[in-house]
């Protein structure tokens, strides 16, 4: 699976740099603003498999949580609600997969785990 960095300017204070799958980038983007979020052309790829979309959006509706006056999960406000979101993950997937296919280079799973286990903004 490939991961993208990107720089996520939270307040001008703070400021993460972590490695995001490619569909995630879209609900970073949602959650804290258009230009908050930047792409730093750098990948980190690895050998775990790509997730099952149905799986895949509930880990994101439970990761990135919901808005706190509407409810709606910010997967669902950026992907659609319910099996129209989780077919537009699984499309958002397929070409995530496509694109990793043409690189090569590996790093190590357990290093990048370690890395976003311990990243304030997943929780």
């Amino acid at each position: 699976m490939r991961y993208e960095r990107v720089k996520i300017v939270r307040d001008p204070h703070t400021v993460y740099n972590r490695p995001v799958l490619p569909w995630e980038i879209a609900i970073l983007e949602f959650t804290f603003g258009e230009g908050n979020v930047e792409r730093l052309d750098a990948f980190v790829d690895t050998d775990t498999t790509y997730p099952d979309p149905k799986e895949e959006f509930h880990r994101l509706q439970q990761t990135y949580g919901s808005d706190p006056e509407s409810g709606i999960p910010y997967v669902a406000s950026v992907y659609g609600q319910a099996a129209a979101g989780v077919r537009a993950i699984g499309r958002a997937i397929k070409e995530a997969e496509a694109d990793a296919k043409k690189r090569a280079p590996r790093r190590s799973a357990r290093k990048l785990a370690k890395e976003y286990a311990n990243d304030p903004l997943v929780g």
